[in-house]
Parts: structure tokens; C-alpha cells; sequence
């Protein structure tokens, strides 16, 4: 997959994507392009295409890594610093998402749900939480107008390798397993009872549909 995308001369046409990725939902797929000098987002519906330059600057990387660096702090921060961490987060999710989704809403109706192909630096956004509004209270996370409130968002890395794997039959596993669960209870090998690994193992052949040895029928002899 890597070799074909990075030496493949043909890309995905927006009718291709419309008939593999888009037919018969109510979907969008979002692509972000990034220049030297400036941000691109195309939207494409199963009716429609749009393109846009989006109103980005040189803040935007520091931006992304200040609302990444907020979210990993957060549940280790303590004391005065807090409230502090939370306002971070905020104003950085709500200062990305009024540069990379609320111009495409007011270029055209976004439907519910949203296939989101980054480019650069937005690879690192989780764009389900952005925030649509700026909170009055940082810290009431639970009332934050995040997108994932308005959204289903889901990722590719590109719309033609999304295309390719949609159009590319999968080959079914055969399903052919011995799922093993010794108990170990006479402590042969030393080893301690193991507590879990007989549920484990009977969901496993019952999802795989495969055959389960446990207990004393878990032999050396059974799995050669």
C-alpha cells in the first residue's frame, strides 16, 4: 500500500469516490492540501464539490502542538495551574476549528457524517474535539460544543488509497484454530493458576468458530 501510493501515476476522480466511498450515504469526504504557503480544503458530497482556501497563518503549527500539549496535561495537572491548562485547550480548539471546519460550513452544508483525509501538520488533530464555540467556563467540559456533537468523523490517510482498499476484495482467513487453555494447576512447569485464560480462550473459538482444548484436555500431545 505504501509503494503504490507514493509511485502509483493514477489518482481517485471524484466520480470514482462518489461510486466506491460516498453512494448512498449521507457523507462528506474532506481533504485538506497543504502549500508552502497556504491551506486548501475540498469537500466533496455525493451531489456536490467544493474547494476552498482556508484563512490559515504561521500560528497554526504552534497552535496544533499547544492544543495537543493541553490535552496530554491535563489529567496529570495539578493546583493553580489547572484552570489554566483548561483555557489552553479551549481557545486552541476553538481557534482550529474557526480555521479548518467553520469556513467549510459556511461554504456549504456538511453532512453528519465526515471522512477527514489531513495533510501536514493536521495529521496530529483529532478534529472530534475542536470546539464550535468558545466556552464561558473552561473547566465544565461536559457543556463544550465539541464537533463530535455535530459530526461522525472518521480518517484516511488519502482518498485514492481509501478507494483502492474499498474496491479491492478481502480474502477471508481460514478458519482453521485450536485455541489452547492449560490450567497449570498441578504446577508442573512451575508456573502459577492462570485465572482468565479459559474465557478468553472460549470466546476467541467461538468468535473464529475454531476448536477449544482447555483445562487437561490442553495437552502438548493435542496441539501437534
Amino acid at each position: 500500500a505504501y509503494f503504490r501510493l507514493h509511485h502509483t501515476t493514477t489518482t481517485a476522480t471524484p466520480a470514482t469516490i462518489r461510486d466506491l466511498v460516498l453512494k448512498g450515504t449521507n457523507t462528506a469526504l474532506v481533504e485538506y492540501f497543504h502549500t508552502d504557503s497556504a491551506w486548501f480544503a475540498f469537500v466533496l458530497t455525493p451531489t456536490d464539490l467544493q474547494g476552498i482556501r482556508l484563512p490559515t497563518d504561521t500560528l497554526l503549527e504552534a497552535q496544533v502542538r499547544a492544543f495537543r500539549q493541553s490535552v496530554e496535561a491535563y489529567p496529570t495537572t495539578t493546583g493553580p495551574q489547572v484552570p489554566a491548562v483548561a483555557e489552553e485547550y479551549a481557545r486552541t480548539a476553538y481557534a482550529l476549528y474557526q480555521k479548518t471546519i467553520a469556513p467549510l460550513r459556511t461554504l456549504t452544508p456538511l453532512p453528519e457524517t465526515l471522512i477527514v483525509v489531513p495533510d501536514g501538520m493536521l495529521s496530529y488533530l483529532p478534529f472530534e474535539a475542536l470546539l464550535c464555540e468558545l466556552p464561558a467556563h473552561f473547566q465544565y467540559f461536559k457543556t463544550h460544543h465539541y464537533l463530535l456533537r455535530d459530526f461522525q468523523i472518521s480518517y484516511a490517510n488519502s482518498a485514492t488509497q481509501l478507494t483502492e482498499l474499498l474496491a479491492t476484495s478481502g480474502k477471508r482467513a481460514p478458519q482453521q484454530l485450536l485455541a489452547m487453555a492449560p490450567s497449570f494447576e498441578d504446577r508442573r512447569y512451575q508456573l502459577n493458576p492462570l485465572t482468565h485464560n479459559q474465557p478468553e480462550a472460549s470466546a476467541v473459538a467461538r468468535l473464529m468458530r475454531g476448536e477449544l482444548r482447555i483445562g487437561n484436555r490442553a495437552t502438548v500431545q493435542a496441539f501437534e
